[in-house]
């Protein structure tokens, strides 16, 4: 499992760049990568209001990538955001944390991979 982690405003450029790599590898079955599955956790900001600007980015972002994603930022608990800027060290470049069959974390950030 691959969780991409980033903020609403994903670069189109980084997300062009994932989703190349991401179809790539789903077309070829026999390499390793195309075994995994990616979900998108965006991150927002809770201090500031949720309003349709941010709704229509997040759903516009959403809409282009071929991946799983959280149905709504709202639904990622304070405490895993906390979390994954505390441990797992996300600040504002988008990470992606891969995770083994138990749910262990095995790489921190495999997005630069």
């Amino acid at each position: 499992m691959l969780l991409l982690i980033s903020e609403l405003d994903f670069s189109q450029e980084e997300l062009s760049l994932f989703d190349s790599m991401y179809r790539e590898a789903k077309q070829n079955p026999s390499r390793p990568e195309s075994h995994h599955e990616v979900v998108w956790l965006p991150i927002t900001d809770r201090s500031t209001p949720w309003t349709n600007e941010k709704q229509q980015q997040f759903e516009s972002s959403q809409n282009t990538m071929p991946w799983l994603s959280l149905h709504h930022p709202s639904l990622l608990d304070p405490a895993a955001i906390k979390y994954i800027r505390d441990y797992w060290h996300f600040t504002k470049k988008p990470i992606v944390v891969v995770l083994d069959q138990q749910g262990k974390v095995v790489n921190l950030n495999a997005l630069h991979m």
